[in-house]
């Protein structure tokens, strides 16, 4: 079974997907393993906020 920690998969996948970590970073060290990966949508509730490139939510 593989694991991958949250911190390397941000980065593995910032500059692709344009990604910014702004909030919980202590929290990067949280292994994922294959089964939690297949079931990461199955009783989560996901909250990710979206900003368009150039704009500043704290406008």
């Amino acid at each position: 079974m593989s694991k991958i920690s949250i911190a390397q998969l941000f980065e593995d996948k910032k500059e692709k997907l344009k990604l910014n970590w702004i909030a919980g970073q202590r929290g990067g060290d949280t292994e994922l393993s294959d089964e939690a990966i297949a079931q990461s949508g199955q009783g989560h509730d996901w909250s990710f906020e979206f900003y368009p490139p150039g704009l500043d939510p704290g406008d």
